[in-house]
């Protein structure tokens, strides 16, 4: 080997220090970045609860892009956050996900508002204290 310590996790992946470095560093970048969306996400979906505005479409997409970020962070941590124990469910979120996608294919403004408040939310605060923690 070359030298880094490895560490087994109990379902046989191995994670490098290489790897276990670069998982805090991306969970240091989210959590500030959470810290961000979770206002904007509070906005929109009220905006889409019946405040509409003329730029909210506009406004969801940038949030839906940063969610997708998270996301992608959230997948490439996954093994870190539930190293010893399942923290975090990924099967969860992605029900949220998919809710959410139907909602934005249905140009349900209400459902979509509702997906965000309810699901995406509370995995985004979830995620938020989990990555705090790597600070």
């Amino acid at each position: 080997m070359d030298g880094k310590e490895d560490n087994q996790l109990d379902n046989g992946v191995m994670i490098t220090e290489d790897v276990r470095t670069q998982q805090v560093e991306a969970l240091q970048t989210v959590n500030e970045y959470i810290g961000k969306l979770i206002p904007s996400m509070e906005t929109v979906a009220g905006e889409l609860s019946g405040d509409k505005q003329e730029d909210t479409d506009a406004y969801l997409q940038q949030i839906i892009d940063g969610l997708n970020w998270v996301i992608e962070v959230f997948n490439g941590t996954m093994s870190l956050i539930n190293e010893e124990r399942v923290i975090m469910d990924k099967d969860e979120i992605n029900r949220e996900v998919v809710q959410l996608s139907e909602a934005l294919i249905d140009k349900n403004d209400a459902r979509v508002a509702t997906v965000l408040e309810s699901g995406i939310l509370p995995f985004l605060k979830q995620f938020q204290t989990i990555s705090a923690m790597y600070q």
